[in-house]
């Protein structure tokens, strides 16, 4: 199976950046994206071994936090 990953590094908190479209695979029931947000540099620490950070998104009841389940609809 093919592996992609994206490497973002940021300075200040962007806002509304556009990370990626996502498809299906085939191997799920509907398209999604796992996203890990972590302050150590993933090219030298293992995402196992690094400090997970809270990652939000704006939507039109506010700024929420995703949880299991939780389905996020871009504009």
């Amino acid at each position: 199976m093919a592996v992609n990953h994206i490497y973002l590094r940021l300075d200040e908190s962007g806002v509304f950046l556009f990370l990626a479209q996502v498809g299906n695979s085939g191997s799920s029931s509907e398209p999604h994206l796992h996203i890990h947000h972590q302050r150590q540099d993933p090219s030298k620490v293992s995402m196992f071994f690094t400090e997970g950070l809270p990652l939000y998104f704006r939507t039109e009841k506010g700024a929420i936090m995703p949880e299991r389940g939780t389905y996020i609809s871009g504009k």
